[in-house]
């Protein structure tokens, strides 16, 4: 139910995670806190919600999840780099989702 709802609440713009710090902490924390098999069930919702965003909209985004204290941060270029221990982390992942 909660991934429904967030999908309704952020229906085709991001933009109110990326300018409501207190907003994005939240979420960052409710799916920080799903179990495994619960979050295996809401990824599908949660991936075509984030999908439709425009791409500028994911590349901050992403920036934001990088970083633990977004107060008065700024995103860099280099804060849309991944490392490689990162991707063989999510590897396993992708390849079930993708599958």
């Amino acid at each position: 139910d909660a991934a429904y709802w967030i999908a309704g609440f952020l229906h085709g713009s991001g933009l109110i995670l990326i300018h409501d710090n207190e907003l994005w902490q939240l979420v960052n924390q409710w799916v920080d806190e799903i179990q495994w098999d619960s979050f295996r069930d809401i990824l599908p919702i949660l991936r075509r919600t984030f999908s439709r965003f425009p791409k500028s909209e994911k590349e901050k985004m992403l920036a934001l999840a990088k970083v633990k204290d977004i107060h008065n941060t700024t995103i860099q270029e280099d804060d849309f780099k991944i490392e490689a221990n990162t991707i063989e982390k999510i590897l396993p992942l992708l390849r079930e989702i993708l599958n």
